[in-house]
């Protein structure tokens, strides 16, 4: 596990001394991927997922020569959501794979370097 982490920034969100979320981002040459943003059921609609994703990507130096992208099931409205309000905007769409009763797309977003103005965060 150490070794497919060896070139990725994982930021953890503790309550307690309990991992209650992550966040995990990938560098590419020219732009850093944000790979997975999970938050604990229990945690969740508090805004940690928002906060936790602002403070990595504002830590990764995202800027014009440098953004973000990242993938997301269109079905997952949550998660999309939080993107939006992180600065993300939708660049393309593709479909993936289909479900029992209706197709699937995976949503492509990139962040500009502008997430910090998108984002109404107050420090921790």
């Amino acid at each position: 596990m150490l070794r497919v982490l060896e070139n990725s920034d994982v930021w953890i969100a503790a309550d307690s001394g309990h991992v209650v979320g992550f966040c995990l981002l990938e560098p590419d040459p020219g732009m850093v991927w944000l790979e997975s943003l999970a938050i604990d059921p229990a945690h969740q609609g508090r805004g940690l997922g928002q906060v936790l994703a602002h403070r990595a990507l504002e830590a990764a130096d995202i800027r014009p020569e440098r953004p973000a992208a990242l993938e997301v099931s269109s079905v997952n409205q949550a998660a999309i959501k939080v993107y939006q309000r992180l600065g993300f905007e939708l660049r393309r769409e593709r479909r993936r794979y289909k479900r029992a009763s209706r197709p699937v797309d995976r949503l492509y977003g990139t962040a500009s370097p502008s997430i910090e103005r998108n984002v109404g965060l107050a420090p921790c």
